[in-house]
């Protein structure tokens, strides 16, 4: 099979206005805080339906964070009996497909976990053979080593036993198909400029803090949006994918809370910030790194 690179344990962080040099136009009124007020189920369910409304025209505009995030809702059963959010597949795959043509790397894990949700194990491989490849940047020598940990290489690791009855040729086939018509998308789209010089970071927990390792759960990439209080901490903090349950979503929201921005001024606009992590079931902080949203 073809040599894989997996993403080790990583944390990438954004804040508001990250957004606005995505497309020209297109995003230049894009605010996170839709996001915000999506997830927030405690929001009026009026308020909801609005930045329901705003993340569907923002994404038709050609906003790929707001295809990427459109894509990444309506894929989580979790909203099953939401009155707002829909969960459909079939949406899932197309506003992925979408964000990843416009530049949301992150956009070929998520299709990949998609299609193996939906049975199709040789798509599922050939999105992630596309996410591995462009891991490194489609650097085929440092996709000679496919750690032992990560999301990533546990879905490779399903996935190919899944596929033990199919030629290699096959999955090559498809994957080259798959990079034939989306990569030159993918590498021709806008890049959206790294926003690191905002100051967030994510710090190590304080000393003695551990998780609940009691519970072990399949490792999975899930992406936190968290409300950045004007002394740079994280003040709310919302989880963006399905995680296994409800504990295992708990973690994931102390896990934001490590987040430390800059500190502003109490009547500068309200900042959030987004936490894509490598969630491996008990020790998300451990091998960690960072690159900006706009990957």
């Amino acid at each position: 099979m073809l040599k894989q690179i997996a993403l080790c344990a990583a944390m990438f962080v954004a804040v508001t206005g990250a957004h606005a040099e995505d497309t020209p136009a297109a995003a230049s009124d894009f605010d996170s805080s839709i996001m915000v007020t999506l997830l927030d189920m405690k929001a009026p369910t009026a308020d909801r339906h609005t930045a329901l409304a705003a993340l569907k025209q923002h994404a038709e505009a050609g906003n790929s964070f707001a295809m990427y995030d459109l894509g990444s809702l309506v894929h989580q059963t979790r909203f099953k009996d939401d009155a707002v959010i829909r969960p459909d597949p079939g949406a899932a795959l197309m506003w992925l497909t979408r964000a990843f043509d416009n530049g949301r790397f992150t956009a070929a894990f998520k299709l990949a976990t998609v299609h193996r949700e939906l049975g199709d194990h040789l798509e599922a491989m050939a999105w992630l053979q596309v996410y591995t490849y462009y891991w490194k940047g489609g650097n085929r020598t440092a996709q000679r080593s496919l750690p032992t940990s990560g999301a990533a290489a546990w879905l490779m690791a399903r996935l190919q036993a899944e596929l033990k009855s199919v030629p290699e040729e096959s999955i090559r086939q498809r994957t080259i198909a798959l990079l034939e018509a989306h990569g030159t998308k993918f590498e021709q789209a806008p890049a959206t400029p790294s926003d690191s010089a905002e100051g967030c970071d994510v710090r190590p927990p304080p000393k003695g803090f551990r998780f609940d390792g009691s519970r072990r759960h399949d490792p999975s990439i899930v992406e936190l949006v968290a409300r950045i209080a004007p002394d740079g901490s994280a003040s709310e903090s919302f989880v963006m994918d399905s995680v296994p349950d409800p504990m295992a979503a708990k973690m994931a929201r102390q896990f934001a809370f490590a987040i430390r921005c800059p500190e502003v001024s109490a009547d500068s606009p309200e900042r959030h910030a987004f936490i894509l992590f490598n969630y491996r079931g008990t020790d998300p902080y451990r091998s960690r790194g960072r690159e900006s949203r706009s990957e």
